[in-house]
């Protein structure tokens, strides 16, 4: 059983860069690389609060052994609440099957390319969606409040 650690320190929470919240490692590294800016392993409420964009295609040169290192799960992208815009080009996206988004509320913005294994996308909790633009053809279920 994996247990969880949330660290909250006078009212604040903190969430630990590690797997059992990222537990993706590619999105982990990512994430540790364009949002931890202290390098504590640990997201504090400061830099959750700043991270209001999220372009995946920042990903360093970190590689697999067919020179792309994909994120398979974005499980912890919830903890980015002031996220407004997302992009997840399609080199770095595209074993994505499903994600979250529904705690990221503030999202106006989403850019997605996936070639093979989006299959279901519920955007109706963002309902301060401006722009959409989603390449998905093996999705199967979308939401989307208007």
């Amino acid at each position: 059983m994996m247990k969880r650690l949330l660290l909250v320190t006078m009212g604040a929470a903190s969430f630990l860069l590690s797997p059992a919240h990222f537990p993706d490692e590619a999105f982990r590294d990512f994430v540790s690389k364009q949002y931890d800016r202290n390098n504590d392993l640990m997201l504090d409420e400061e830099e959750i609060n700043a991270a209001t964009k999220m372009d995946i295609g920042l990903m360093s040169a970190h590689s697999d052994i067919y020179g792309f290192w994909y994120i398979r799960s974005m499980k912890g992208v919830e903890f980015f609440h002031n996220l407004q815009i997302l992009e997840i080009p399609l080199q770095r996206g595209e074993m994505i099957k499903e994600v979250d988004l529904s705690h990221n509320t503030n999202l106006v913005r989403l850019d997605w390319e996936n070639r093979e294994g989006l299959e279901k996308l519920d955007l109706s909790p963002n309902t301060k969606l401006e722009y959409v633009r989603l390449s998905a053809p093996s999705l199967s279920s979308f939401s989307l409040n208007a």
